[in-house]
């Protein structure tokens, strides 16, 4: 988060979930290739365990490469001078660049959803008059009192 006084910036970065998601493409991947390399045709057990681990790990590979390209870059930005709020999501597949005025955002509120171990996640999200619920940030937080401190500051800086 940035705060410039009358801006307030949001960025977030899933870096570590785009190699976790390569790192499992290029492992599945290579199962794969290394069980090609070894299938010999001729009916022993061996082979049949090959062509059922073939499958499972150009899947595996198709997940990890989807989960590092489909991750979104998420960028909010509050402009409290011009009574603006800017929503970017950038993957590497595609940009979506929203806007809108003070007027039409109802209220910045926590999400919350179950997090590992019994202790609850947290992200940032935007109700709109129109009825709609957007998330403004990709990763899930096990600190509130952050998101909370962000929900203040945008909801001063457009006067809510």
């Amino acid at each position: 988060m940035r705060d410039s006084g009358t801006d307030l910036v949001v960025d977030d970065h899933p870096t570590f979930d785009r190699w976790v998601g390569l790192f499992n493409c290029v492992i599945a991947g290579a199962c794969a290739a290394i069980a090609i390399d070894h299938y010999r045709p001729g009916g022993e057990l061996r082979d049949v365990f090959l062509l059922l681990i073939v499958p499972f790990a150009i899947l595996i590979a198709a997940l990890g490469l989807w989960r590092a390209l489909a991750r979104p870059d998420t960028f909010l930005h509050v402009d409290g001078a011009h009574g603006v709020v800017r929503l970017v999501r950038r993957t590497v597949l595609r940009r979506t660049d929203r806007r809108w005025p003070a007027a039409e955002v109802v209220r910045f509120v926590r999400a919350q959803r179950p997090g590992r171990d019994g202790e609850p996640a947290y992200r940032l999200r935007i109700d709109l008059a129109d009825g709609t619920t957007l998330p403004a940030s990709t990763l899930w937080l096990t600190d509130s009192a952050a998101i909370d401190g962000v929900i203040a500051r945008a909801h001063a800086l457009l006067g809510k």
